[in-house]
């Protein structure tokens, strides 16, 4: 006779798994159904299908009707919920209604990582990654994209238009009944352009009034993003920040779908959750904010944010922006001639493209340009090279001196972030959401996180010294014991009073 216990290792993550779960306060994070009624057909324990999940994610099975399949044949699961054979609506439920208590686990383990001195907050980076959205390209639009299509059905219903006046004027040919069936038929079309014009319409206002640049009509808070080389999906930007010590997750967040709209939120979350004075921040490009740079500086967060390339000169690199050095006590910048570029102190506000956002800044220029040697190789503008200089450049200022001097401490970011967006993208298959609106999507995320610093864990402490610290970490909750109804099939292996070497009994049907 063969048990199941014999079956699973000691090593194996289902065992691992089944301690994480058992030490959690379900209640306490906001799992329902945790205690029961002491009549009727019990439910199935939140406890027993959050495992269920953490298993399914940590081998990239997420499909609810996989995973009850899973609970029928994999041995591995059949020992993790002592039998339980949840169906798929069940299961999907579950994931809908408990995005907050995904991320309250989440952040539970993430302290219990800290306590352990795993995680030390000490230097953490930042970095996104975008996820399609159970949103179709064809059902996102902005307002050109519902212009067009508002052009379009005018002038196919201006085409229909003048089929019917030819076919007025048609004598010879064509017969009255002909005519008469023919004309029914366009003014049908006609009937199915002008409604699908006052879907457009409807769209258009509803677009208007959210104040957004794009309406997603599957799922509401999904966006257009750029993914690859100038490719567009419709999905979400998830950001993530990671300690260095490790490589462990802290935080998980979804914001719109620029990244320089996200560092200060996600360095003061994971500051928060680190409960720390002070921070250094590793992140590329995409995150350069002057206002949010200067607001993480306020805060203790110190930034290694990647500096962008400035334009300038399109002849000699030799004169680009970084070549003038500027004088902050006389307020004024020293080109790589000595000359130098004065301002009148007037301020001026120019919209950025790239993030949708305005910003101000002051413009330097000399009149030793008409006359300079090289100013072929300076500028082409006609009034000789202007320098602007934004409100927030001084921040910006100190944070590409601190890159500049520490390029190797800089460079590690993509030893700590990139690596584990790699492996959640890449290697668990997390390229897609099941789920629809940003709650839902971000709960999803929230369990894919919880799963990777749990294989991160046992990769770094070994599966029963990681039980053990769970044992000890917390004390075990024990559930009422409840009733779960087993398979017909089960049953006959349970009785059954000549057991074959084929037939797997379960260790400890029920739970208690």
């Amino acid at each position: 006779m063969m048990n199941l216990e014999q079956l699973v290792s000691q090593e194996n993550v289902a065992r691992v798994i089944d301690a994480f779960v058992e030490s959690l306060d379900l209640k306490k994070q906001g799992f329902e159904k945790v205690e029961t009624k002491g009549t009727g057909r019990r439910p199935y324990h939140p406890g027993d299908l959050l495992k269920l999940y953490l298993y399914g994610y940590q081998n990239s099975i997420r499909s609810s009707r996989k995973l009850e399949v899973e609970c029928e044949r994999n041995l591995e699961m059949m020992w993790l919920l002592k039998g339980v054979r949840p169906k798929y609506h069940t299961i999907a439920d579950f994931r809908k209604v408990h995005s907050k208590p995904f991320k309250e686990v989440f952040r539970e383990f993430v302290q219990l990582l800290k306590g352990w001195d795993l995680i030390e907050g000490e230097t953490i980076a930042l970095d996104s990654f975008k996820i399609r959205a159970q949103n179709s390209k064809d059902n996102n639009y902005n307002d050109k994209k519902i212009k067009r299509q508002l052009k379009n059905i005018d002038v196919k219903i201006q085409e229909y238009l003048d089929e019917l006046d030819r076919l007025d004027k048609q004598e010879d040919g064509v017969s009255e009944y002909q005519k008469t069936q023919r004309t029914q038929e366009i003014l049908e079309k006609i009937k199915d352009r002008t409604n699908k014009r006052q879907e457009y319409e409807q769209l258009q206002e509803q677009l208007a009034k959210s104040g957004r640049s794009q309406i997603s009509t599957t799922d509401p808070d999904a966006r257009s993003v750029r993914v690859g080389r100038g490719g567009i999906q419709v999905g979400y930007n998830v950001q993530a920040t990671a300690d260095k010590k490790h490589g462990l997750l802290i935080c998980g967040d979804i914001i719109e779908v620029n990244d320089t709209q996200a560092l200060e939120s996600m360095a003061k979350q994971s500051k928060s959750i680190m409960e720390r004075d002070t921070m250094d921040l590793l992140a590329d490009t995409g995150y350069q904010n002057g206002a949010q740079m200067r607001a993480c500086e306020q805060d203790g967060i110190i930034t290694y944010i990647n500096p962008k390339k400035s334009g300038g000169s399109k002849v000699d690199p030799k004169y680009r922006k970084e070549a003038f050095n500027y004088d902050e006590e006389n307020d004024c910048y020293i080109c790589p001639q000595g000359h130098t570029l004065h301002t009148k102190g007037n301020w001026y506000q120019k919209w950025a493209k790239e993030n949708g956002h305005t910003y101000h800044y002051k413009q330097y220029k000399t009149e030793a340009c008409m006359s300079c040697p090289v100013r072929s190789l300076c500028t082409e503008g006609a009034r000789g090279r202007v320098i602007d200089r934004m409100e927030y450049q001084d921040v910006i200022d100190r944070n590409n001196a601190r890159v500049t001097e520490n390029e190797e401490y800089y460079l590690s970011r993509k030893h700590i972030i990139e690596h584990i967006i790699g492996t959640i993208k890449r290697a668990r298959g997390f390229e897609y959401t099941l789920l629809r609106t940003k709650p839902k999507v971000l709960g999803e995320v929230h369990l894919e996180f919880i799963c990777y610093n749990l294989r991160r864990s046992m990769s770094i402490l070994g599966a029963k010294e990681l039980i053990e610290r769970l044992k000890k970490a917390f004390s075990l909750i024990f559930s009422p014991w409840r009733w779960v109804r087993p398979s017909v099939s089960i049953l006959k292996m349970l009785v059954s009073t000549e057991p074959t070497v084929d037939q797997v009994i379960l260790p400890n049907y029920g739970r208690s």
